[in-house]
């Protein structure tokens, strides 16, 4: 078992012969902060750290934030810290994204020696970052770049608004990317605000994986929080009870007769198969080229399927150059087909892609597999095994009867419903609608920042002005 630190709580630890690895979950004693740990003898030596971050507004803050994270820090002010860190190490990975409720940096090298240079300047980049005026106007640029050009295809619209759209007036209807329109208003208080607000340590989850000197790592860590002090959690995320399927317009440069259609479902994911029940029906479905929907529904496309590191589970379908008019038909069609008739064989296929992704997962991928859960609540060490639960769930299979009954359940008969649909622009629109007039917050829901129902974030957004 691994040898642990002071510092640190140990919470719970198991042997987990499918990665042939020891997995430890520890509890910093001064900040709180949440540490996974997989010891075994891959190649790559993995860190990763990810704070929750709640958006205010469609602004992009916490991805602007991301980036400005690369751009110095107390210690190492490098202004393009990333590609020093690229040039000057043996890195095997080193990136970072932001999603709807998260923000993750990750890592990784094959020598403990620059393992340890690298963490420590990560550690130091997310926690002191210099946030330099003059280089928050350069990251605005390219931002708003980078945004217009995600924005041009029309399938990424679709994605981002099935997304947005199934959760109106939460934080998930908040475009976590930006809108070009919104970024420019962030001023250096705003973001040095936000920074303060979520990257503190007692809103970090750390990951550690190969063959790390654990008791080094851990004083690393310990080291680099020091006086930081512990914080009360972030607020709980609440999402609007969706009783009615709904369907949304989009003007887009894109939009004519026949254009990417888009229709998601919100659903909780527990089921008498368990936890693998939907990534299964997820494969067996649309996410394998042999999947059921694949033949009933010829334009269904790729960046569909299920998204499970919510606390309700979606499951979405994005049809290429389909006539509006006629897509809900389709799909309703399609599914009511699927829940009659879906082959036993066709399951049992996905459950055998299902065990060989879980088995070849290493690294990144099983952090990936587990943050969601472990973002909401969950155990990450639960989550982490599998072999003896997959084989429960092999035999519970049975001739199909329970996926068919689920894909009635949460689709077929689901109200919390969503078709996104683009249509042509307005004259004179530039093919933005104020994502804010589309997703308003819900008017008893209080402020993320100072929590007062009034306040709706002006306490935070009025230092973008």
């Amino acid at each position: 078992m691994p040898e642990h630190h002071h510092a640190f709580a140990l919470q719970s630890e198991a042997r987990l012969p499918e990665y042939e690895a020891v997995a430890s979950r520890f509890r910093h004693h001064a900040t709180g902060a949440d540490v996974l740990v997989l010891l075994c003898d891959d190649v790559e030596r993995v860190f990763a750290v990810c704070f929750d971050t709640l958006p205010p507004d469609s602004s992009g803050i916490a991805h602007l934030l991301e980036h400005m994270i690369f751009r110095g820090s107390r210690r190492f002010p490098a202004s393009n810290l990333y590609a020093a860190l690229q040039q000057g190490s043996m890195q095997s990975a080193l990136n970072a994204s932001t999603l709807p409720d998260r923000t993750i940096y990750h890592l990784a090298s094959p020598n403990e020696e620059d393992f340890a240079n690298l963490v420590e300047v990560l550690l130091d980049a997310v926690l002191h970052p210099l946030l330099r005026p003059e280089h928050l106007e350069e990251e605005k640029r390219v931002l708003q770049s980078e945004v217009e050009g995600h924005r041009a295809s029309a399938v990424n619209c679709v994605q981002d608004e099935l997304r947005r759209g199934l959760h109106p007036g939460s934080v998930y209807a908040h475009d976590h990317g930006g809108d070009p329109e919104l970024i420019g208003a962030i001023s250096v208080a705003a973001i040095q605000a936000f920074h303060a607000r979520f990257y503190h340590p007692s809103h970090a989850r750390i990951f550690l994986a190969g063959p790390v000197d654990l008791a080094k790592r851990l004083e690393q860590i310990d080291r680099a929080f020091a006086g930081q002090g512990r914080r009360d959690p972030l607020p709980r995320i609440v999402l609007p009870k969706i009783t009615a399927p709904r369907r949304l317009v989009v003007p887009h440069p894109s939009g004519a007769a026949k254009a990417p259609v888009g229709v998601a479902w919100a659903f909780a994911p527990e089921n008498a198969l368990g936890r693998f029940g939907w990534p299964c029906l997820d494969l067996a479905l649309s996410s394998r080229p042999n999947g059921f929907l694949r033949d009933r529904l010829p334009l269904l496309g790729a960046g569909g399927g299920l998204t499970a590191d919510l606390p309700p589970a979606a499951f979405r379908l994005v049809l290429d150059n389909l006539a509006a008019e006629t897509a809900d038909a389709q799909v309703n069609q399609a599914l009511a087909e699927a829940a009659a008739t879906l082959p036993i064989d066709l399951v049992r296929e996905a459950a055998e892609t299902l065990e060989l992704q879980l088995r070849e997962a290493r690294g990144l991928a099983v952090l990936h597999r587990v943050l969601g859960s472990w973002r909401h609540g969950g155990d990450p060490l639960a989550e982490l095994g599998f072999a003896s639960e997959l084989g429960r769930f092999r035999h519970r299979l049975g001739n199909g009867d329970i996926m068919r009954a689920m894909i009635s359940r949460d689709l077929c008969d689901n109200p919390h419903r969503l078709t996104v649909t683009l249509g042509p622009l307005r004259h004179g629109s530039s093919g933005r609608q104020p994502p804010e007039s589309r997703f308003q917050r819900h008017p008893r829901a209080p402020c993320l920042y100072c929590r007062r129902p009034a306040c709706r974030g002006g306490c935070v957004s009025s230092l973008h002005r």
